[in-house]
């Protein structure tokens, strides 16, 4: 992307952008690390370990919301998640701090949610 100079409030101060689709987490941070790329994404594990291991890197949470992309049940279908005592029992069963310290170092939203968010607001509805 190219900045647009005679935008109303002033010259953006970013003159190009350039965004590139890098699948493997691995090659993302060696990117980083030669100077390929100034920002990486999606490093969890591994990965984010390796970046918080450079000195010269940094490791910065990131606060967004961000949609799994679920697909609702179809409307003939009977799904669990109806019984509020089990949708209960999942929220208590699982520790979504060890989830998010595990998965991606405590630098991501709040996982291990596994009902989607329509699914249980139609729940509650009924």
């Amino acid at each position: 992307m190219e900045a647009y100079t005679g935008y109303w409030r002033h010259v953006p101060y970013v003159k190009r952008f350039v965004m590139k689709s890098v699948p493997e987490g691995t090659s993302r941070v060696a990117m980083l690390k030669n100077g390929e790329a100034d920002i990486a994404y999606a490093l969890d594990g591994e990965d984010a370990l390796n970046v918080r291991r450079d000195s010269r890197l940094q490791l910065v949470r990131r606060s967004t919301r961000r949609s799994t992309g679920s697909s609702s049940p179809s409307s003939g279908s009977e799904v669990p998640w109806h019984d509020k005592r089990l949708r209960l029992a999942v929220n208590h069963a699982l520790d979504r701090k060890a989830i998010n310290e595990v998965s991606c170092l405590g630098y991501c939203p709040p996982t291990g949610v596994i009902v989607p968010r329509s699914w249980s607001s139609r729940c509650r509805r009924r």
